[in-house]
């Protein structure tokens, strides 16, 4: 496992008689960006979540990394944007989260307001933040887009292909994938 950060086997998962993810065989290397496309109903949030460990699953997943999955829970959204993204990066200083903010095109007084009063789309720019505000671990975003205009889309976009680690990114939105992503993994 050398260049890889993460490798699966014969990954399986099943929901009663229903086949979520069949035999599954991935092999993902460090600091590339992969997409991750598929109808709905084929798995990808499944193959996420298992990934992340909370689901169980027949075959092998091997991985030196320790994943973050974007939409990620906000426990308290009445607390400020800064006591969120703190309770989500711990290790974080302000100057990273203001940092993070400005390429996502929020400005810094964002820190200062109550998370639920934010709009679904800058709630999206601070999560996603937080995501790569963590960086001892490997990112995973699933359909990063939904709540996002089309302004906030070109940003997101030119900040994700700026990003100098691999991540997993999941969207239906095949125009935004290609502007991010250096592979396709399609879920058949």
């Amino acid at each position: 496992m050398a260049n890889e950060i993460l490798v699966t086997r014969g990954l399986t998962k099943r929901y009663g008689n229903h086949l979520a993810v069949d035999h599954v065989e991935l092999s993902i290397q460090k600091g590339q960006i992969y997409g991750l496309v598929g109808r709905n109903g084929r798995g990808k949030t499944t193959l996420l979540r298992l990934l992340m460990g909370e689901l169980e699953y027949r075959g092998r997943i091997q991985s030196p990394a320790r994943f973050c999955y974007f939409p990620a829970p906000v426990p308290d959204p009445s607390r400020p944007v800064e006591a969120v993204l703190s309770g989500l990066c711990p290790a974080s200083e302000d100057w990273e989260m203001e940092r993070e903010l400005s390429l996502l095109g929020l400005d810094e007084e964002v820190l200062e307001r109550t998370f639920s009063t934010l709009s679904g789309g800058e709630q999206t720019r601070v999560l996603l933040s937080a995501l790569f505000l963590d960086e001892g671990s490997w990112p995973m975003l699933d359909e990063p887009t939904d709540h996002l205009d089309e302004e906030g889309r070109e940003l997101l976009a030119q900040y994700l292909s700026h990003s100098r680690r691999g991540f997993l990114l999941v969207s239906h939105d095949r125009a935004f994938l290609d502007r991010c992503v250096d592979h396709v993994l399609a879920l058949n």
